[in-house]
C-alpha cells in the first residue's frame, strides 16, 4: 500500500507532530513498507498452528497487596 505525503501530513497533524518537509517522503516510504509487510503477514496460512504461550497469557505474578503497619 502506497502512502502519500499528504497522508503523512494528516497522520502527523492527528498525532500533533511537526515533521520537517525533507522527512515526509522518507516517512511515507517507511509507512508504505510497514503496511506492505502487514499485508504479507495476513496472507500466511496459520491453520492448525497452536498459539504460542508467552507473557500475554500469564496471570498476575506479583504478590498480594496487603497493608502493613
Amino acid at each position: 500500500m502506497k502512502i502519500s505525503i499528504e497522508e503523512v501530513e494528516k497522520i502527523a497533524h492527528l498525532a500533533r507532530l511537526d515533521i520537517e518537509d525533507g522527512l515526509k517522503e522518507t516517512l511515507a516510504g517507511q509507512l508504505s513498507n510497514i503496511l506492505d509487510y502487514i499485508d504479507t503477514l495476513q496472507q500466511v496460512d496459520v491453520e492448525g498452528v497452536t498459539p504460542a504461550s508467552g507473557a500475554a497469557f500469564m496471570n498476575n505474578v506479583l504478590r498480594e497487596d496487603e497493608p502493613q503497619a
